[in-house]
């Protein structure tokens, strides 16, 4: 591996290692039923309150499981089992991103007003997405009543109507997450992974390492893609950031009040 970045294998495999015991405790967190509690008196408490029966801190934890549950199978493959993809490594890293994104989008805004209508955003998004994939299947719920109660919910909060039927992207989520998160620049990172999943080749032939061979037709090369720790880790090190910013605001949000 070329040092002259500064990264040698050394601090990529101890970063690593890092990243490691970071997802591994979270992952712990998760699987303990008293932890992540919403203190009666708590912000979160208060969200939850104005946002019922859609509750802020149940999108907050749909995004956390989501987001642990990508990262700990990128670990699981690249740190326990030494088995690294050219691409699935990327996807599983778009799929961390995108869920600790929309968490981060949802909990950061210091206006309650702002979170409770991120959060039927949210909900939204998800019965959008829903009706679209169960369109014409037995027993479909109709999609109206659905997004006529989050926007009951919202008024009663005194939230902005305009966007609430509209859902929310991941684009916007991680370009908020770009301008006030300490991750460094997890819109961009976002982008090359979903690049990956989708298969574009301008996400392989920028990232990847790329080996050429010529063939018999002009202009024409057979190329071979390869990816590593080291480039792998440009996208997990982000992906760990964001848990971690995401993680801080969900606690301080649902911590009792001084």
């Amino acid at each position: 591996m070329a040092e002259s970045d500064g990264l040698t294998d050394e601090i990529v495999s101890n970063k690593w290692l890092e990243i490691a015991s970071a997802i591994e405790g979270v992952v712990a967190r998760i699987q303990d039923p008293d932890d992540f509690i919403v203190q009666t008196s708590s912000e979160l408490a208060g969200d939850d309150a104005c946002s019922s029966p859609y509750h802020l801190s149940h999108c907050a934890r749909w995004c956390l499981n989501a987001g642990v549950d990508h990262l700990h199978a990128l670990k699981t493959l690249v740190i326990d089992s030494s088995v690294i993809h050219s691409s699935a490594d990327y996807s599983l890293a778009r799929g961390a991103l995108e869920n600790f994104g929309a968490g981060f989008w949802l909990l950061h805004p210091p206006d309650r007003r702002i979170r409770v209508e991120r959060a039927m955003r949210w909900w939204a998004k998800n019965f959008k997405d829903q009706s679209r994939a169960t369109k014409g299947m037995p027993n479909e719920t109709p999609l109206a009543p659905k997004l006529d109660k989050l926007v009951d919910i919202a008024r009663a909060a005194d939230c902005d109507l305009k966007r609430i039927r509209d859902g929310y992207t991941s684009s916007e989520a991680l370009q908020y997450a770009d301008q006030y998160s300490l991750a460094r620049r997890p819109y961009l990172i976002w982008q090359v992974c979903s690049g990956f999943a989708h298969g574009r080749p301008w996400a392989n032939i920028g990232m990847n390492a790329m080996e050429k061979r010529s063939t018999a037709d002009e202009g024409v090369s057979l190329v071979r893609l390869t990816t590593d720790y080291k480039r792998l880790l440009g996208i997990a090190w982000p992906a760990t950031r964001l848990m971690e910013d995401f993680l801080r605001l969900y606690q301080d949000r649902a911590k009792q009040a001084p």
